[in-house]
């Protein structure tokens, strides 16, 4: 009777191993389509910010041009050029700037993740001495 219990036992644990098997590989095949098509969407979605930003970029070479052309009714053409082109260099520089220092490594690291990591880690040293 023991020996029947064992086979049924051991018989039920590699079925359970077999389904749970399955079921992670089903689990897998499911989160790699979802991956796919998500990746397509993500696709299109660049490929709409990259229009939309083209089209920006054209208005504001129009906006830019409309106002050269309003402040060369004021000044010479030239100086209206180059005030406008100067303005735009130091607003490019700025947000240039501004791009670079949130680039920085030391700005992207994950501070409080590394936070929780360190202190979970040390929860553990004291709790396994």
């Amino acid at each position: 009777m023991q020996q029947h219990r064992d086979q049924s036992f051991g018989s039920l644990a590699g079925e359970l191993i077999s389904e749970v098997t399955t079921l992670l590989r089903q689990e897998l095949h499911l989160a790699q389509a979802e991956a796919a098509e998500k990746a397509g969407q993500a696709q299109a979605g660049v490929m709409a910010l990259l229009v939309g930003f083209l089209l920006a970029f054209c208005a504001l070479l129009t906006l830019l041009q409309g106002l050269v052309i309003a402040l060369s009714g004021v000044l010479p053409a030239w100086l209206a050029s180059t005030l406008v082109g100067v303005a735009i260099a130091i607003l490019a520089f700025a947000f240039i700037k501004y791009g670079q220092n949130n680039l920085r490594a030391k700005n992207l690291l994950p501070h409080r993740v590394m936070k929780s990591v360190r202190e979970d880690r040390n929860m553990v040293m004291e709790n396994v001495r």
